[in-house]
Formats: structure tokens, sequence, C-alpha cells
């Protein structure tokens, strides 16, 4: 998915030349090869998440062009979070906020599940899409068996 992101913006600025009769960087990218395989290596060690790779990817291409992936995530805020104690929080206070979904949940079954991913949302939204997302899962159900123990998803 990264080559097919530099590729479209390579594109992206040829159709942009043409149309303006300007001549620019040509069908070359901007972003290096080094630049490249270390964002892979950030998506694959799960330190940032598709969305912002595509976000560093740009920034690169269009004005970091110097700066290694690692610093443009650092810069701009491009990391996801990991922090068992910080995931935890985030849940906890997903839960607290919404105590009516509590109750629904202690009835198992179906409830259980549908509110899982109901918490699950809130408390993605609440980390502005930050929380590594299965390490999230993993926590909030810990969270949920510590306030509700037993119930039966």
């Amino acid at each position: 998915f990264l080559c097919n992101e530099l590729f479209s913006l390579i594109r992206e600025t040829q159709m942009r030349q043409m149309h303006d009769g300007t001549q620019g960087v040509g069908p070359y990218s901007l972003v290096s090869g080094e630049q490249l395989g270390q964002l892979s290596v950030l998506f694959l060690q799960n330190s940032i998440s598709n969305t912002m790779a595509k976000h560093i990817i740009h920034l690169m291409y269009e004005k970091e062009h110097d700066q290694m992936p690692s610093a443009v995530a650092d810069k701009y805020g491009y990391r996801l979070i990991t922090d068992e104690e910080e995931l935890r929080t985030f849940c906890r206070a997903v839960i607290d906020a919404n105590p009516d979904e509590l109750d629904r949940y202690k009835m198992g079954g179906k409830f259980a599940r549908k509110i899982t991913k109901f918490y699950q949302g809130k408390s993605m939204a609440l980390s502005r899409g930050t929380a590594q997302p299965e390490r999230l899962n993993e926590i909030l159900l810990e969270v949920l068996e510590e306030v509700a123990p037993g119930v039966e998803q």
C-alpha cells in the first residue's frame, strides 16, 4: 500500500505539472528508498497505523523531504499507543462515562458482544485513533472482567 500511495503522489504531481505547464521533479520520487523502507518497518512493528503511514508519506513527499519517517512520526504525533496503563485509562474512562451500557453488558451474550464493540469504538475515539487496536481490545476485555466478572460473551 505504501508504494501505491507514493506512485499516486508522483502521478498527481506529474498531472498537476502538465496542467500548469510547469517543470518540476518529473517522474521521480522525493521520498528515498531508505525512507520508504523505514516507514515500512514502523508499520510492520505496529508503531504506526495504515492511516498514519499514509499521512507520513504525504508529509515526506510534500515538505519533509530530508526527514526520516520516525522523525516525522514524532514531530506530528503519529505513533500508536501501546502502553498498557494509558490504554487501561481510556477503557476505564469510557466504561465510567457509560454506566447504562455496563448494565447491558452484564446481561451477557449478544448484549455483551455489542457493548464490547461499543466500548472499543468509544475508547478508540477517546484516543483519537492512536490506540493500537489489538492491544486496546485485550486491555478492554481485562477491564470489563474486572468490573463485571464472569460475564459470558
